[in-house]
């Protein structure tokens, strides 16, 4: 409901002449927050029963791929429908994730079946699959959902075709990207933000994962050869450390600082030194790349991934078993350090004055 407060701030901006035109519509009201969460929790939970209630009593559908394919295509389409008819309604929302959940689940075990043989076309198919859904549900929690599984799906298939590292750089360029131009998509976040943080939460789960040589589905593809594997892991350690550089120089470009300004060369060289320095740890990056983007878009929602991202890879790779302990502290201990002296040298070259971050809150 549009207050008295409002409607009188809204004359004085338009007769000082701030702002025109008719005045901004009435927001929808939201039920609380613990509603939600309620609500949230039932639909999830529905999902999986939807789909236990289609696994156990109408069973011929999962072992036929045409059935399945048909039905999981029906049970998206219902919930696309669902989330465009009954926009704004909590419990409508919710059960439409559990149809268009349990319809993903029908479908993937068509494609599946149909891809047996070749695991890495089938994961590709899923990848395809789940994009069209970000394009197809408006919703954006089903759009978050979608885009990572979409993400991941690629890993699958990269690493189906022995090249699994390569997916954690690519991964991390197509949210970079995103997240880059936010302003330039900002008619259409409704779309492009959900991807952005779909493919963070992704690149949370995947890239560290990987990068450290222990993928989430280890013992599911078997390496050609040593040799190859090395290649393919120093391949994606050297591409997400070229991605952070470059989204460091992207983000100093955008502040309006050439390569000639003495800040873009400390902050570049600081880069490749934290780059270098985290090459055995290489999930760094890829939570530093997080909270940089975060920062900059004061997004403190995409800044905290990056947090939890960097504290959750951190604790993985210190209790990782295949390296010594002292190894793992002198990792981290050489990548504090070069942390810190960058630090102590962008304060000395880039000190705080009034015009610096606190001029801007």
């Amino acid at each position: 409901m549009r207050t008295a407060s409002t409607e009188q701030l809204w004359d004085r901006l338009s007769a000082e002449g701030l702002v025109i035109g008719e005045k901004a519509p009435t927001a929808e009201g939201h039920s609380p927050w613990f509603v939600r969460v309620m609500l949230g929790f039932a639909g999830w939970v529905g999902a999986f029963f939807l789909f236990g209630f289609v696994a156990v009593s109408l069973r011929f559908i999962l072992e036929n791929r045409t059935a399945s394919l048909l039905a999981g295509a029906a049970a998206c389409a219902a919930a696309a429908f669902i989330f465009r008819a009954l926009r704004g309604k909590e419990f409508a929302v919710q059960f439409g994730l559990a149809v268009s959940f349990a319809g993903q689940g029908l479908f993937i075990s068509g494609l599946t079946d149909i891809f047996r043989e070749e695991i890495g076309l089938g994961c590709l198919a899923i990848m395809v699959f789940e994009a069209v859904l970000v394009a197809a549900v408006s919703n954006q929690i089903h759009r978050v959902v979608s885009s990572c599984a979409s993400a991941i799906s690629l890993s699958f298939a990269l690493s189906a075709y022995d090249i699994p590292h390569l997916a954690p750089p690519l991964i991390t360029a197509g949210f970079a990207a995103l997240w880059l131009k936010e302003l330039n998509w900002a008619d259409r976040g409704l779309l492009v933000r959900p991807v952005g943080y779909g493919f963070v939460v992704a690149a949370i789960c995947v890239n560290g994962i990987l990068l450290m040589g222990e993928p989430l589905w280890s013992g599911v593809f078997e390496q050609s050869s040593p040799v190859f594997g090395r290649l393919s892991w120093w391949s994606g350690v050297i591409l997400n450390s070229a991605v952070f550089i470059f989204t460091v120089s992207r983000l100093l470009r955008r502040e309006g600082l050439g390569m000639n300004d003495r800040t873009t060369q400390v902050s570049l060289v600081a880069a490749v030194a934290i780059a270098i320095s985290s090459f055995k740890a290489p999930g760094i990056t890829t939570g530093l790349i997080i909270v940089l983007l975060g920062y900059a878009n004061a997004n403190r929602l995409l800044t905290g991934l990056g947090i939890l991202g960097l504290i959750g890879y951190l604790s993985l790779y210190y209790y990782q078993l295949e390296t010594t302990l002292l190894v793992k502290s002198a990792v981290l201990a050489a990548t504090g350090i070069v942390l810190l002296i960058a630090r102590f040298v962008l304060s000395r070259v880039w000190p705080a004055n009034g015009q610096g971050g606190d001029g801007y809150a």
